[in-house]
């Protein structure tokens, strides 16, 4: 990857070596090499219960969602039905994957590490659009060199073969999610997961012991904006 950076850019790296050579997720999403998967888009109106349980996961946890520690849902369902009416009303768009993307999973209920079943799995993403503020979009006019943040995100999710919810094998969402505020894409042939944080964006892979791990964090620049913007 560090033959396709640009050569201004820099990286913090966790591990302390120069893996990947650039300073924001905009310019990781777009490096040669990286593309974006064979998503098929979905109709989301068809598709508003889904996009409903999938936030709950998201905002609540496998635990709440699933039941497993015996907490209560924190907000009922109309609140989550009306989040994927904005979501979709906003643009958002729901994208569908049938892949081979995690081997292993803790079980939400008994916190037990297990490889997962063999065989592709269904992926989803839902995909937001991002409004930057007016301050932000000062960062579209920077000099060469600096970078503006991406115009969306993504959250991705396994969920059932029937589209019905989220995989009851995953413990992801709520303070623990990785892929459910990740997107995806692919370098070299194999899924790249970018998690972006707002003000980094760490970098996982699906290593040859079949575990998602963080490879690299990569930084944006700090820009502090006048009041009001």
């Amino acid at each position: 990857m560090n033959r396709v950076a640009p050569k201004w850019t820099n990286l913090n790296s966790r591990s302390g070596q120069g893996l990947m050579g650039n300073s924001c997720s905009t310019a990781a999403r777009f490096l040669p090499g990286f593309v974006e998967p064979p998503w098929t888009d979905l109709n989301p109106h068809l598709h508003l219960a889904l996009i409903a349980r999938l936030m709950r996961y998201q905002m609540e946890g496998a635990r709440v969602y699933f039941g497993a520690d015996g907490s209560v849902y924190r907000r009922d369902d109309t609140y989550y039905q009306e989040e994927a009416r904005k979501f979709i009303k906003g643009g958002g768009r729901l994208q569908y994957w049938k892949t081979r993307l995690v081997d292993f999973g803790a079980d939400p209920v008994d916190l037990v590490d297990r490889r997962l079943p063999v065989g592709d799995q269904h992926v989803i993403q839902l995909r937001y659009v991002v409004y930057r503020t007016e301050g932000q979009k000062v960062l579209g006019k920077l000099p060469r060199g600096m970078c503006n943040r991406p115009t969306w995100r993504g959250s991705t999710f396994l969920v059932t073969d029937d589209l019905s919810g989220p995989d009851p094998h995953i413990l992801d969402g709520g303070p623990v999610g990785v892929l459910s505020s990740s997107a995806v894409l692919i370098y070299q042939g194999k899924p790249i997961v970018l998690n972006d944080g707002g003000d980094e964006i760490t970098v996982f892979k699906n290593w040859d012991n079949g575990r998602l791990a963080p490879i690299c964090t990569l930084a944006y620049p700090y820009y502090k904006f006048n009041q009001g913007e």
